[in-house]
């Protein structure tokens, strides 16, 4: 193509020649391909006033030649600087600019050229009045002067709004010029030319820019055709899916659709295409190993140019994780209803007692009575504290009074309070003396509390469960150990989220919230610790958590 083009142009310098214009003063315009002369603003006036056919060949051919600039593979402000260079020596202009319209609306100027007279600030001024003139007129406009002239041609555009301009070529002359019929179709002609490639930059600049935005989104992003085929597949689509690109692009979208769902996804189909978008829907979406992952999708309708559809762009987010608190929020909300019932049902059934025949009943008997009140009281107290300390925990507003706390002291305590616990687990400790960590006493004995309480729960009768710790670079690794059955490793990334509770016989038959290990993990941040477990199913769980040494 290119070969051709020097050719053309070759074969329409002759015929110039040979037609008795004046001798050609060349002007090098370069590209990839090379240099390409060009005729001087000299000849090229004459050949813009002339009818000939010689001069209107080379007309084409520089035309062509423009052509082959703007739709090149180079950056396009280069390919736009050529263009105004065969601008110059087609219109026999001094000066050249082309302005295009940003997506606000506004024109800017995308490349010019010319001499030193139209870089003045006057000059500037006029050039601007003039491109804002051409594209609210839309029309080719003529503004000629005693010291400059210019000619400007919009690059119109009809769409489903009406006319609109894409950008302005800008012309001027030193001096004034008489008007120019032939020029005027030729100035029509590049500005076609001029908004084509100005509309495909835009195009491309815009695919290239929603193509990085899509891949690199973090929620599933695929186009179906209106066959509902699927013609494109972003990154998080194959993670969410499992189907590589090259696996899905062609297929169907029944594909991804459980069988239960066909019906649903159908009517979404044609709520799509009737209404255009559909916002924040909840459904299922089948994986390629069969699987379901619960999804929230919003529908957006593709139109062309004309309004008319061509396929439908879909984003799913991935709501297994949001799923699951909504189911363990119901959880809890059902578990604390129960809680704080059963405290309150036997509060209220020994005060009723007490009130209708305290004076039937024995010292032995009132006293009983008082004892089951106090103890669940207490209980419902503790409920309510647990509750009370997830909502500071979240709000950031734990309080640590930090002191130096001997391990040794702590272990004390807890043995004295699992002392006698119905399945008679021994607590046994192991650490050297004098080890201790700065941290708050109270909260760090709350948390020693509960991971021993849990390693009792779990424990065989009679079990042991070892407490010890071990001084590591600056920081004191403690841990509780229990010889019960074991955590799967499915469930252990689980523990320390709120509200959970293992799936196992244990947990069904004991009460509890959820919360323990959720709150130990809270404290154990606030004083720049971490906490983690270690297990295998069938030989026990160790618990262990880090502090700063004392």
């Amino acid at each position: 193509m290119a070969e051709g083009a020097h050719a053309l142009l070759r074969l329409a310098l002759e015929a110039a020649r040979q037609a008795g214009t004046e001798k050609s003063r060349l002007v090098r315009c370069k590209d990839a391909s090379g240099d390409l002369p060009l005729p001087s603003p000299t000849l090229a006036a004459a050949t813009a006033s002339s009818p000939s056919l010689s001069a209107r060949y080379q007309q084409l051919t520089l035309l062509n030649r423009m052509s082959l600039e703007l739709f090149s593979e180079k950056p396009f402000a280069q390919s736009l600087q050529a263009a105004c260079t065969i601008i110059l020596a087609v219109t026999g202009a001094a000066h050249a600019t082309v302005y295009f319209r940003d997506d606000l609306g506004k024109l800017f100027s995308a490349s010019r050229q010319g001499g030193p007279r139209f870089c003045e600030s006057d000059a500037q001024k006029e050039e601007a009045a003039a491109a804002a003139s051409a594209g609210s007129q839309r029309r080719l406009l003529h503004i000629n002067g005693a010291q400059l002239s210019w000619s400007a041609a919009p690059f119109l555009r009809i769409g489903r709004d009406g006319w609109s301009d894409e950008g302005v070529l800008i012309i001027g002359f030193e001096g004034p010029q008489a008007a120019n019929a032939e020029r005027d179709k030729i100035l029509l002609e590049i500005s076609l030319q001029l908004r084509n490639a100005g509309l495909i930059h835009k195009n491309m600049e815009r695919q290239s820019t929603l193509a990085v935005v899509t891949e690199q989104s973090a929620d599933a992003i695929l186009i179906t055709d209106l066959e509902s085929r699927i013609v494109n597949w972003n990154r998080s689509a194959e993670q969410l899916f499992q189907y590589r690109r090259e696996e899905i692009l062609g297929q169907p979208l029944a594909r991804l659709t459980p069988d239960d769902k066909r019906d649903e996804h159908q009517n979404l189909e044609k709520t799509v295409l009737a209404l255009g978008s559909i916002q924040s829907i909840d459904t299922l979406m089948r994986k390629k190993d069969g699987s379901l992952v619960p999804v929230e999708g919003s529908y957006a309708l593709l139109r062309d140019e004309k309004g008319a559809p061509f396929g439908v762009v879909r984003v799913f987010r991935d709501i297994t994780k949001r799923k699951e608190i909504d189911r363990m929020k119901s959880d809890f909300i059902a578990m604390v209803t129960h809680e704080l019932r059963t405290p309150l049902t036997a509060i209220l059934g020994f005060a009723e007692t007490l009130r209708d025949m305290g004076n039937q009943l024995s010292p032995e008997e009132v006293k009983n009575c008082l004892g089951v009140m106090f103890d669940e009281s207490k209980r419902l107290t503790q409920l309510v504290n647990n509750y009370l300390d997830i909502s500071k925990i979240e709000a950031g507003s734990v309080h640590l009074n930090l002191s130096r706390v001997e391990i040794t002291a702590l272990t004390q305590r807890l043995s004295a309070l699992f002392r006698g616990n119905p399945l008679g687990v021994v607590l046994w400790s192991k650490f050297a003396a004098g080890i201790a960590v700065r941290a708050d006493a109270d909260q760090l004995y709350r948390v020693l509390v509960n991971l021993c309480a849990n390693a009792i729960k779990y424990s065989p009768a009679k079990g042991t469960v070892a407490i010890a710790a071990v001084l590591r670079e600056g920081l004191v690794e403690i841990s509780v150990a229990d010889q019960g059955q074991g955590i799967a490793k499915n469930q252990q990334g689980k523990l320390f989220e709120k509200f959970y509770r293992s799936d196992d016989d244990i947990s069904r038959k004991t009460p509890g919230t959820g919360l323990g290990l959720s709150i130990a993990k809270a404290i154990v941040s606030a004083h720049g610790g971490r906490i983690w477990v270690e297990s295998e199913p069938g030989d026990g769980a160790k618990f262990l958590f880090t502090l700063p040494a004392a």
